[in-house]
């Protein structure tokens, strides 16, 4: 029994133990809230220091903790957007924000929004600890308000930099510190009078605080001998009113300056200083996550020091290089960027060969020369057998020399021993230059690596060697050939070198890039009239509803002001798919005689106000030069463009623009090229030319170079001079400037005395007439507003969207039907197919073609478009009226077979 009770209490004891640990185990893993960190940045959140300030301090916060984070952004932007008022918008905009988010701590990473903090904390996160990094120290009371502050402070080496600016130039006796602000804060200035307080006695010190950009230059170039600059910090405005960064500013003045600059950012190192005890991005970021996760662990900012931030000796090696310092002149934990491997480094080994070969041969001709003293009793034999060799050489060397390629010999170490005459010809150099390894002084620095691996991995696999590359010409242009050697082998096997030959093939290679850029530029022509053609469908729906809701507008309405905004927008969209259209060689244009001579000097006379002042204009365009047949308006257009951007190439640095205009004779190339008289067009400009690459797209439609640019320029040239019959070639180099040359065919007097190739037929005047009009248009959204439109006007309307619909309504009310107004595309039952049974209805109906493609492809596929008038989309709804009205005056025209005429509505033949 007692036994019993002892278990009893036992499993009471236990049970009870068991229920109060139970909750325990529940309590024991509570959800972890995570860590709140809000931002300030200064600048905008495109920044690229901002950028890297995030991406380093969110890292270096998650490798410190392994608890949830959860990160926010603000950006002052005071640079942007200065002034109290808008100081006051973001405080406010941020309380708002914030006021239901528990932040555990907000981190500003610059003076600007630090200073923010302390000026309106107390009206939103009163209770937030702050952990900054800036430029300067706050005062004691900043740091004590509110939850504290901590942080570090950068950009704080003054003296450690002078100093050591002052060792590596110990003659120095001036030095000049740039610091500025927009706003003219000498913020930096007094930070660094307070950092080097005392050094007036050393050194003469000018502060060039707060000075516009072209004042700063003009100092900078103007530095007394002796000096050294501390970049501190600069931001400024340029003459059109563009913020210039820091980095940017340094940029400019840096490259202008005689003496050395030094700095305390390691962002600055590579922009033109020397160096410095620069603070940097990783280790500011380190530190601030450290005191972060400090402060949110429980800690009071307020009772954590601010430190300075650390610092680095970083150097930029080319500056060394440039002053004349010494590395071993730097501090012992100096870190060296940019530096240049030395040609010893870089070839050791290919050199160690060469001298290698060298003496190998040395030792070879020595051992050959105590072999010859040997077998000076055989003298005789080998007389005889060199006079053999000889004269088998003078063979080989005349059957090369002769030959249409390049032909070269080496022997079994890989030096030449032999060039025929036409290798001598190409290179324009001698054959004691080229022997041995002399020929490669001609090969194009790019190919020069690739070229000797390939000629030492085929010397290694005694294997036929078959490489490409470029090879200098005498006149100085690079040309590429195939190189095809065989390696030569004696009767007992034994390896002697290789025989090969080389063979230009430039000129092939042009033509087939030259083949492949038209089919590309006719693909994209296909292209682009496909595009061009449902676009103008959906510009005239959108004219066609503009003006239906312009009519429906009660006067003074305060939409109607909207409406014509979005209507002239869109017709300058038209104009674009104009551009598109001649690209694409859609368009034609009534072409007439053209004298292209006093054209080009009167665009250039009307251009003289756009081109920019800093090129040089020079004109030769002679009087008295034959005429061509084309269309005045488009040669204008090609004139003004390719002017225009021979101007924009010389902006930047000024130039020279040529305009010459003469009489070639071209032979025939092709069919499309027939050859005869021609006009040559040359515009060739100094300016900063374009890459291979560029090159190449150019012609594309919506390709440009230009940040404003549409990319439709050039290739409406390239479709106008197409069209004409001629052609348009571009010769440009990186850096030397660009020349682009149009060829357009003459014509003669004969031909020119012949007419216009589109005549136009006598006027008809216009009048109120009415009448029914069948509309047929698969395009609801233009249909529908034209015939509401027109039915205000006055007309009688029948409309539908299928082409067979149409069909059917015109059988039934043929008689009542004056007019058909017919879309070219349609579903079903096409346009052309449309046409043709109305025609056996009623062979006098008056048809108007309405269609987005221009009037030649309108026209092509439709017999007998004489009787036809036609209409361009998109179109205005009084222009459609007008034309409406003077179809219904021309009389009808019955078209017979097997031949009929048919006549536009503009009165013009197609």
């Amino acid at each position: 029994m007692k036994t019993l009770s002892k278990l009893s209490r036992a499993t009471l004891v236990l049970l009870s133990s068991l229920v109060c640990l139970a909750p325990l185990g529940v309590q024991a893993q509570p959800s972890v809230r995570p860590i709140r960190v809000l931002v300030l940045y200064w600048d905008e959140k495109d920044h690229p220091a901002n950028e890297e300030f995030e991406r380093r301090f969110q890292a270096a916060m998650r490798s410190a903790t392994s608890g949830p984070l959860e990160f926010y952004s603000e950006f002052l932007e005071s640079s942007r957007f200065p002034g109290e008022n808008q100081s006051k918008l973001l405080h406010d905009y941020i309380r708002q924000k914030y006021a239901d988010r528990n932040i555990d701590v907000v981190v500003p990473n610059a003076s600007a929004p630090l200073e923010f903090l302390f000026k309106y904390r107390r009206g939103f996160l009163p209770h937030t600890p702050i952990v900054f990094g800036a430029t300067n120290y706050p005062s004691a009371a900043q740091l004590k308000s509110g939850a504290g502050a901590t942080g570090i402070v950068f950009v704080n080496s003054y003296r450690k930099t002078i100093d050591l600016a002052l060792r590596l130039h110990p003659r120095a006796e001036h030095v000049f510190i740039v610091s500025g602000t927009p706003a003219h804060d000498k913020v930096y200035e007094k930070i660094a009078r307070g950092q080097l307080k005392g050094y007036e006695t050393k050194v003469a010190i000018t502060y060039l605080t707060d000075l516009a950009l072209e004042e700063l230059k003009a100092k900078i170039k103007n530095l007394p001998e002796r000096s050294v600059v501390l970049y501190v910090w600069q931001q400024v405005q340029d003459g059109q009113g563009k913020l210039l960064e820091s980095q940017d500013v340094l940029r400019s003045i840096a490259p202008l300056a005689r003496a050395p600059f030094y700095g305390m950012s390691f962002a600055n190192v590579g922009l033109g200083i020397v160096g410095g005890y620069v603070w940097t991005m990783e280790a500011n970021t380190a530190r601030l996550a450290e005191l972060t996760l400090t402060v949110v662990s429980g800690a009071r900012a307020s009772s954590i020091p601010v430190e300075n931030a650390p610092d680095t000796p970083m150097f930029d090696w080319r500056q060394l290089q440039r002053w004349g310092i010494r590395a071993d002149s730097l501090p012992e934990d100096s870190i060296i960027r940019f530096r240049e491997i030395s040609l010893w480094q870089q070839y050791k080994w290919r050199i160690m060969g060469v001298i290698a070969m060298i003496v190998f041969q040395s030792l070879l001709i020595v051992a050959l020369l105590l072999h010859r003293r040997q077998t000076r009793q055989n003298a005789a034999a080998l007389g005889r057998a060199q006079r053999v060799l000889t004269e088998s050489e003078e063979r080989f060397r005349n059957m090369a020399d002769t030959a249409p390629v390049m032909i070269f010999v080496t022997d079994a170490t890989s030096q030449t021993t032999f060039l025929n005459k036409t290798w001598l010809n190409f290179t324009g150099r001698t054959m004691e230059q080229e022997w041995g390894h002399g020929w490669t002084a001609g090969l194009h620095p790019d190919d020069r690596e690739a070229c000797l691996a390939g000629i030492e991995a085929s010397f290694q696999a005694r294997s036929e060697c078959r490489l490409e590359y470029r090879l200098r010409r005498a006149d100085g242009q690079y040309r590429s050939v195939i190189c095809t050697g065989i390696p030569r082998f004696q009767t007992e096997g034994v390896f002697t070198g290789y025989i090969g030959s080389l063979m230009d093939i430039t000129d092939l290679r042009t033509s087939q890039a030259e083949a492949l850029a038209s089919q590309k530029l006719e693909s994209l022509g296909v292209l682009a009239g496909g595009i061009a053609h449902d676009f103008n469908n959906l510009l005239a729906s959108i004219l066609a509803n503009l003006e239906l809701q312009l009519s429906d507008l009660a006067d003074a309405s305060p939409a109607e002001k909207g409406l014509k905004t979005i209507k002239t927008i869109a017709t300058r969209a038209s104009e674009i798919v104009r551009q598109l259209m001649v690209y694409a060689g859609e368009e034609s244009a009534i072409f007439e005689k053209v004298d292209l001579a006093a054209l080009v000097r009167e665009m250039l006379q009307l251009m003289m106000v756009a081109i920019t002042k800093s090129a040089v204009l020079k004109i030769d365009v002679p009087p008295n030069l034959p005429h061509m047949r084309g269309n005045a308006a488009q040669l204008r257009q090609v004139v003004m463009n390719l002017i225009t951007n021979a101007s924009d190439a010389l902006r930047e640095k000024g130039g020279e623009i040529s305009v010459t205009l003469a009489p070639v004779q071209a032979p025939k190339q092709s069919s499309e090229n027939p050859g005869g008289e021609f006009l040559r067009l040359e515009i060739r400009d100094s300016g900063c030319g374009m890459s291979e690459a560029v090159q190449a797209k150019i012609f594309d439609p919506f390709f440009s170079t230009k940040q404003t640019g549409r990319g439709m320029g050039l290739a409406a040239v390239r479709g106008i001079i197409l069209s004409h019959g001629g052609t348009i070639r571009v010769q440009s180099a990186v850096g030397v400037g660009s020349c682009f040359e149009v060829l357009l065919p003459c014509v003669g007097q004969a031909e020119l005395e012949s007419g216009d190739i589109m005549k136009s037929a006598p006027h008809v005047e216009a009048q109120n007439i009415t009448a029914t009009v069948l509309i047929i248009d698969d395009e609801d959204m233009l249909r529908l507003p034209i015939a509401n439109m027109l039915r205000r006007k006055g007309f009688s309307i029948l409309e539908t969207g299928e082409g067979a619909t149409g069909v059917d309504l015109f059988k039934a009310q043929a008689a009542e039907i004056d007019i058909v107004l017919l879309d070219l595309t349609l579903p079903g039952m096409s346009g052309k197919e449309v046409l043709e049974t109305l025609r056996e209805i009623r062979p006098s109906v008056k048809v108007v073609l309405s269609t987005a493609y221009g009037r030649d492809r309108a026209f092509r596929d439709v017999a007998e478009p004489e009787s036809v008038y036609y209409l361009r989309k998109p179109y205005k709804i009084d222009d459609l009226t007008a034309l409406l009205q003077k179809v219904c005056l021309v009389e009808p025209v019955i078209v017979k077979k097997p031949k009929v005429k048919f006549r536009h509505a503009s009165g013009s033949k197609a």
